[in-house]
């Protein structure tokens, strides 16, 4: 079931969406609701695929910056 979640948890679904189907999830897992352990984990997906597209960002952004730097050196020794 675990799994399943993660994979719920990875798709590109609106929060409310996400939220009830674990609720639903968790109902069947363990009588007990646990709200705020959904809500965490949901969060904590949500900010690792945020930080990993910033990383990406960064990268491109610094390897754009870097050919343009180097593109400059080139173009001042044809000078």
């Amino acid at each position: 079931m675990v799994s399943f979640l993660e994979k719920v948890f990875d798709l590109e679904l609106p929060f409310i969406v996400v939220f009830s189907v674990a609720i639903y999830f968790e109902n069947i897992i363990t009588p007990v609701n646990s709200y705020l352990y959904l809500l965490t984990m949901i969060s904590k997906r949500r900010l690792e695929k945020v930080s990993a597209q910033e990383k990406s960002l960064k990268g491109t952004i610094y390897s754009s910056r870097r050919m343009r730097h180097i593109s400059r050196k080139f173009l001042k020794k044809q000078v």
